[in-house]
Order: C-alpha cells, then sequence, then structure tokens
C-alpha cells in the first residue's frame, strides 16, 4: 500500500521541441510550449523553482495533463534521472513511475514516494512516454547568476543540459571546459547530444571530442567542426569526463538580466 505524499504544487517540465517566451529580466517568469512524442525523450532542466530555487522536487518536475500513469513501472510513464555517484562512482539511475492513483512519481521497486529526491538546474534525464504525441508548458523563474560552475569527478558520465533560459552553443563563447583534449575521439572527453528529430523521429545522438589543437568540440567519424549545432533548451546531453582527475564546466549567461 503506497503512502500519499502531500501534492506539491510547482514546476512542470517536459521536452521534445521548445518555443521559449522572451526571457530577460531580473525575476522574471517564463515559459516554454513542448511537444512530448511516444518513446525515449532526453531532457534537462534550464529553469529555477519559482522562489530563486537551482533544484525541483521530483513531484513538481513533470507533471500534468497527456502525460499516461499506471499501477506499476512497466504499466506508466517513467522517468530515469542519472546519478553519477552510484555503484561506487560509476553511475547509475533512480527510477521513477507516474501512479494512476495520484498521478504522482514513485521510486521503482520501493515504491517510495520521494518527497526529498530533486534534479539541479543544468541536469539532464529521461522521460519514456507510452501514449501518444502531447503538448505541455513548462514554466519558471529565469535563472539570472552571472556564472554555472559544474565540477565533474574524475573518470564520471554525467547527463546535463542547459543551466539559463537558451539553447547552449557547442563551442559557444560563454562556456568554458578544463579536462581533456585529444587528437581523436577515443582520446579525449566526449559529448553526446540527443536530438529527438534524428532517425526519422525516434531520435538519436551526435557525438563531439575535444581536439588537442584547439580545445573545441569536433564531430566524431567526420570531424566537422560544429559551428550552429547547440544544446537545445530543454533538452540534454551527456558529458564524459575519461581523465584521472576532475573537470569543470562554466557557463557564462548567454543574456542580460
Amino acid at each position: 500500500m503506497k503512502k500519499l505524499g502531500a501534492f506539491l504544487v510547482g514546476l512542470g517540465l517536459v521536452a521534445g521541441v521548445a518555443s521559449a517566451a522572451n526571457v530577460n529580466s531580473v525575476n522574471m517568469v517564463g515559459y516554454q510550449n513542448l511537444s512530448v512524442p511516444n518513446g525515449l525523450v532526453m531532457m534537462a532542466l534550464n529553469w529555477n523553482a519559482v522562489g530563486g530555487s537551482s533544484s525541483i522536487p521530483i513531484n513538481t518536475l513533470i507533471s500534468g495533463a497527456g502525460l499516461t500513469p499506471g499501477p506499476g513501472f512497466f504499466a506508466a510513464d517513467q522517468l530515469y534521472v542519472w546519478d553519477a555517484s552510484l555503484n561506487g562512482g560509476t553511475g547509475g539511475y533512480k527510477q521513477y513511475y507516474l501512479w494512476t492513483d495520484d498521478g504522482l512519481w514513485y521510486e521503482f521497486l520501493n515504491d517510495n514516494f520521494p518527497t526529498t529526491n530533486v534534479i539541479q538546474r543544468g541536469q539532464g534525464f529521461w522521460l519514456r512516454h507510452s501514449g501518444s504525441v502531447t503538448n505541455v508548458t513548462v514554466a519558471g523563474e529565469v535563472p539570472v547568476g552571472g556564472t554555472n560552475t559544474v565540477v565533474f569527478g574524475a573518470g564520471s558520465l554525467h547527463m546535463i543540459g542547459s543551466a539559463y533560459t537558451a539553447s547552449l552553443p557547442i563551442n559557444g563563447s560563454n562556456m568554458t571546459w578544463t579536462g581533456n583534449a585529444g587528437a581523436g575521439f577515443f582520446a579525449s572527453d566526449q559529448l553526446y547530444v540527443w536530438y529527438s528529430s534524428l532517425n526519422g523521429g525516434t531520435g538519436g545522438y551526435k557525438q563531439y571530442y575535444r581536439w588537442i589543437d584547439d580545445g573545441l568540440w569536433y564531430e566524431f567519424l567526420n570531424d566537422n567542426f560544429p559551428t550552429t549545432d547547440v544544446i537545445p533548451l530543454g533538452q540534454g546531453a551527456w558529458f564524459k569526463n575519461i581523465g584521472p582527475a576532475s573537470t569543470t564546466w562554466t557557463e557564462v549567461r548567454p543574456y542580460t538580466p
């Protein structure tokens, strides 16, 4: 028997293709109109909670009409949240399902109601949607801090996204990476960016490596320099630190508050 938690009122976030409101003033609340297809979609949290917190509880992250609840994990929409600290530092997923009785997210296997589990701004995650294509609106407070810095542990894998309410150019001037650049894909840190439009709409990755000569990201296999590729607003990516030391990602706010 599940223990019902208090209903948490807050933001919802789902992602497919996003269009954002004008979001460029202090303490401004904005929105995204998003389309969620059937199947897996990699997403990211780009907003603060209203009030300024940079983390959002699981049960105010994604909710609303159009998602599919069920009596158990395999009969419901699912969330997969990557935690790099699990399994001795090799990483793993925390998994949740949308329960049919109250439309809230519960943790897989133990059926716990996650009152304290959160998603951080700039963190990526998966949604598996089992219904037909649905549209939702995402709202939140626009982040106004000047920079966002994340430290990635040695040899670790992370799901990331922009920490601001704007798409993130792969080689944008507002981005600084420390870490490992090499002569090819397997000798450098790696970036896997999920694009829902690839493979006939089922989604797929573009893969990048940091080239040793300039420390910029190049596309795997064709070695193209991606002048226009971005991590889209509302969508996520993987970052892999291949080195024996931690590496740092610093993102400068791309708009004027």
